[in-house]
C-alpha cells in the first residue's frame, strides 16, 4: 500500500498505520519510529496543499525517502525481503527432496508388493495377504495425516507480509497438497509392509516360510495328481490295446462251417471251355472265343477267334491267348483287348508280361526261334537256339516289366540229361553282348519245367529236387537261395507272394503237404490236407484247395479258415483280395461266395 500520498488524512488513519508500521517491524526485526503530526518533514519537502488537508510523508515507508542516515528503512525492507527469499527457496528444496524420497520409497514398495503377491499367489495365500492389507488400510489415515500436517507446517512457517510471501504460501501450499495427495497413495502399502517388518521381524521371517513351504506343498500335489493322471493313461492305453489285439486274434481265428452261393452272371455252358483269374475277375476261353465278368456280374469284354488247341498265358492284370501250332495271339487286360500278334512260325508256347509284351517260342525244322512282341505285334529282340549248342526249350518266363527273359532248356551230354537255365536281358545290361544273355547255370540229371517271376529282379525254377532262387539286377545266382524236396513233387502253384510245391506227406496223418516259399526262395508255412483235390490256387496269404463239391480254405501258416461242401458243382474257383471276394464257376453261371 502507497501512503505517501494521500487526499484525506486523519488521525485515526494515523493510528491506524502506526499499528501496521509496528507490526511490520515486529515481523522484519527492525524497528521504525512512528509518526509525528508537529514535527517538520526532515526531508525537507515543500508541503503542498490539496484541497483541505495537508499531505504528510511516513519515514521509513516512502521508497523515495532515504535521506535520513539515522532511519536506514531501506536497506532493512530489502534484507527482509531475501531472507525471505532464501526461506522459501530453501523450503521449496526441502519439499522436492522429501517428494524424491517419497516417490523412490513408492516404488520400493510396489516392486516388493507386486513380488510377494506373485509369491503368495503361487502359494495360494491369501490369509497372508489379507492380513497385511488390513494393516496397511488401518496405519494409511495416520501416515496421511503425519505427511499433511508436517507439511502445512513448513508452509506455514515460510509464510511472509509481502507479494513474495503470499506467492510462497501459494507455491507451499500447492506444492504441499500434491505431495501429500501422491505420496499417501503410494506410500500407504509401504508404510504398512515397513511397520509389520520393524514391528515383528520374526513374524514376517514365519510367514515368508509358511509361503514358502505352502508353495513346496501345492507343488506337489499337482506332481502328485500328473503322475496318478499318467499312470491311469498308460492303464486304459495298454488294456485298449490288449483288447484290441485279442479282437483282432479272434476275428482271425474265427472258422466258417457254411457256404452259400449267389448267382451274379450267366455263362455260356460248354464243356471243352477252360477258366483263368484276371484280377479276381474270371475269363472263359475255348476254341471260339474268351468272355470276361467281374466280381459283380459285368462283363468286361468279349473276344472271338478261331483255334484249335488255345493256351494261355497270365501276369498280374494281362492275359495272352494264343493257339498251340497256331499263327496268331490275342493280348487282353480287364478294359479289354490290347492288341494282336502274328508269328512267321508256328506257335510252340508263350509268356506274358504285365505291360503286355509276350515271348514267343517258336519251332523250325533246323532251330528254335524266340521272339519278343509288343502288345501290338512289333517285335522288340529275338534269339536263335539249336539243339546242339544249345538243347531244346521247355519253358519260359518273362520279367512284369518286360526286360529279362528266362529260359529252360534240355540236352544231353554223355548220355546224362543236362538242364540250361539262361536269363537274357532287353535292357541297357544286355545290349553290350550280342546275344543278350547276361547270365546262365547248369544242372547234370535234373530238369526245371517250372519258371516263375515274383517281381522285377526274382524269378524261381523249381524242378523235380530243388527250388532255385535267381535274383538281383543282373539275375546272378546265390547259393544259399535253394531249397531241397525230399519227398516226391506233384505239382507247383504259383501266386503273387507265394509259390507253392505239393508232395505226398509221408510222416503224418494227411496225404499231401503244400510246402509254401516266398520270393527269396525260404520256406514260409506249409499246408497238410487229405481231400482229393482238383485244383490249388495262392492269393495272397490265402491258399484254396477245392474238388468239384468240397472246398478247403487255409492260411500259409495251415490254419483250416473252412472246410464244407458247395450245393453245386464247381468247375473253377476265383479267389479275390479277401474271402468276400471269392467268385465260383458252376454250370452256365458266376456264383459269389458267402461263408457263414
Amino acid at each position: 500500500m502507497e501512503v505517501d500520498k494521500m487526499s484525506d488524512f486523519s488521525p485515526d488513519m494515523e493510528k491506524n498505520n502506526s499499528s501496521k508500521l509496528n507490526t511490520e517491524s515486529a515481523d522484519t526485526g527492525v524497528k521504525k519510529p512512528g509518526l509525528r503530526k508537529d514535527k517538520p518533514n526532515p526531508a525537507g519537502h515543500a508541503e503542498k496543499p490539496t484541497g483541505d488537508t495537508m499531505p504528510y510523508r511516513i519515514p521509513g515507508v516512502d521508497s523515495t525517502d532515504s535521506t535520513d542516515p539515522k532511519e536506514p528503512t531501506g536497506k532493512v525492507k530489502k534484507a527482509g525481503k531475501a531472507e525471505k527469499a532464501g526461506k522459501a527457496e530453501k523450503a521449496e528444496k526441502t519439499q522436492k527432496a522429501e517428494k524424491a524420497e517419497k516417490t523412490q520409497k513408492a516404488e520400493k514398495a510396489e516392486k516388493t508388493q507386486k513380488a510377494e503377491k506373485a509369491e503368495k499367489m503361487d502359494a495360494v495365500g491369501d490369509s497372508g495377504t489379507a492380513s497385511g492389507q488390513e494393516e496397511n488400510s488401518a496405519d494409511d489415515p495416520v501416515s496421511a495425516q503425519e505427511e499433511t500436517s508436517a507439511d502445512n507446517s513448513a508452509s506455514g512457517q515460510g509464510e511472509t507480509s509481502g507479494d513474495d510471501s503470499a506467492s510462497a504460501q501459494k507455491e507451499n501450499s500447492a506444492d504441499g497438497s500434491a505431495s501429500a495427495q501422491e505420496g499417501t497413495s503410494a506410500d500407504d502399502s509401504a508404510t504398512g509392509q515397513e511397520k509389520d517388518e520393524k514391528a515383528d521381524p520374526a513374524a514376517s521371517a514365519d510367514k515368508k516360510k509358511a509361503a514358502k513351504s505352502k508353495t513346496a506343498s501345492y507343488k506337489d500335489k499337482i506332481l502328485r495328481h500328473k503322475r496318478r493322471r499318467y499312470r491311469r493313461t498308460i492303464i486304459v492305453v495298454v488294456l485298449a490295446m490288449i483288447i484290441l489285439v485279442s479282437a483282432v486274434i479272434l476275428w482271425m481265428r474265427r472258422g466258417y462251417t457254411r457256404a452259400e452261393l449267389i448267382r451274379i452272371s450267366a455263362l455260356s455252358s460248354d464243356d471243352t471251355a477252360s477258366y483263368e483269374n484276371l484280377g479276381g475277375n474270371v475269363v472263359q476261353y475255348g476254341n471260339n472265343g474268351a468272355v470276361c465278368v467281374d466280381q459283380r456280374g459285368n462283363t468286361l469284354w468279349n473276344v472271338t477267334y478261331e483255334m484249335q488247341q488255345p493256351i494261355t498265358s497270365v501276369s498280374g492284370n494281362v492275359i495272352a491267348i494264343a493257339s498251340r501250332g497256331g499263327y496268331y495271339i490275342y493280348v487282353m487286360d480287364t478294359r479289354g483287348l490290347m492288341g494282336t500278334i502274328q508269328t512267321t512260325l508256328p506257335i510252340h508256347s508263350i509268356a506274358a508280361a504285365e505291360n503286355g509284351e509276350v515271348a514267343v517260342i517258336m519251332n523250325d525244322t533246323r532251330a528254335t526261334w524266340i521272339r519278343l512282341y509288343t502288345a501290338e505285334g512289333r517285335e522288340i529282340a529275338y534269339l536263335v537256339r539249336t539243339m546242339e549248342e544249345n538243347g531244346y526249350p521247355i519253358a519260359a518266363a518273362v520279367s512284369p516289366d518286360g526286360e529279362t527273359l528266362c529260359l529252360s532248356s534240355v540236352s544231353l551230354s554223355n548220355a546224362a540229361v543236362k538242364t540250361d537255365i539262361s536269363f537274357y536281358n532287353f535292357g541297357s545290361s544286355g545290349q553290350k553282348r550280342s546275344d543278350y544273355r547276361v547270365q546262365h547255370s547248369e544242372s547234370i540229371d535234373e530238369v526245371f519245367p517250372y519258371l516263375h517271376y515274383m517281381d522285377n529282379t526274382t524269378c524261381l525254377c523249381v524242378s523235380d529236387r530243388r527250388l532255385l532262387c535267381f535274383w538281383s539286377t543282373f539275375i546272378r545266382r546265390s547259393g544259399s537261395s535253394y531249397a531241397e524236396f525230399s519227398d516226391n513233387i506233384l505239382g507247383v502253384f504259383g501266386g503273387d507272394s507265394f509259390i507253392g510245391v505239393l508232395s505226398t506227406n509221408t510222416k503224418g496223418d494227411s496225404h499231401y503237404t503244400l510246402s509254401l516259399y516266398n520270393k527269396r526262395g525260404k520256406k514260409a508255412g506249409s499246408v497238410n490236407f487229405t481231400m482229393q483235390y482238383t485244383d490249388i490256387d495262392l492269393a495272397g496269404d490265402k491258399v484254396y484247395i477245392h474238388n468239384e463239391q468240397e472246398c478247403q480254405i487255409f492260411t500259409i501258416s495251415g490254419r483250416c479258415l473252412f472246410d464244407g461242401k458247395f450245393d453245386k458243382s464247381i468247375r473253377a474257383m476265383i479267389p479275390g483280395a479277401g474271402l468276400s471276394d471269392l467268385l465260383v464257376v458252376t454250370d452256365g453261371e458266376v456264383d459269389s461266395v458267402r461263408l457263414h
